[in-house]
Parts: C-alpha cells; sequence; structure tokens
C-alpha cells in the first residue's frame, strides 16, 4: 500500500486538543508520538494545547481517542487522560476564531 499516491482521497485538516499532562518532557513525547503517525504532524504544542495537521481525519481520530495520551502519561506517572475535546479546522484563518 501506498502512503501518499497521487489518486489517494485526502482531506487536509488541523485538529486542536489540551492533554492535562503537567510535564514538558511528556507533552514533548506525545507531539513526537503524533509526528511519527504516518500522514500527520504536530505543527505547534503549547502549554499543553496542540496544533495536528492530518491528511486524512481518519488517521488521527485514534491520537484524539487519548489512548497514546494515557500510554505517555504512565510512563511519566501523569494522571490518566479523558478523550479530549477536539476542534477541526480546515484553514489557518479558522484557527483565529
Amino acid at each position: 500500500t501506498f502512503i501518499l499516491h497521487p489518486k489517494m482521497p485526502i482531506d487536509p485538516v488541523l485538529f486542536l486538543f489540551r492533554t492535562r499532562m503537567r510535564k514538558g518532557i511528556a507533552q514533548v513525547t506525545l507531539a513526537n508520538s503524533i509526528t511519527l503517525t504516518p500522514g500527520t504532524v504536530t505543527v505547534n504544542l503549547e502549554n499543553g494545547n496542540y496544533i495536528v495537521h492530518t491528511l486524512k481525519p481518519p488517521l488521527a481520530q485514534e491520537l484524539a481517542g487519548a489512548v497514546m495520551q494515557n500510554k505517555i502519561a504512565k510512563v511519566y506517572m501523569e494522571e490518566k487522560e479523558q478523550p479530549p475535546a477536539t476542534r477541526w479546522v480546515y484553514s489557518l484563518e479558522a484557527l483565529k476564531q
């Protein structure tokens, strides 16, 4: 299978969410884990707020479900997460709203 193919139907989108993890190393580990997921990249991380770009929203659905957050939280002895509220936008202008 191809990760990128000229005929692949993509739907590029930015999604935003916040984590409750407090330790910087835990937040950065999550950001790096997101970027390692094919088709996704962490665009910004500030004070536990993430902006993630994905080529196909289903690629990022698991990230929005707190599975990875909970694995990382366990390693760094942070509180277990509930699935975070997410916001999906199609443009940088929409981020400002």
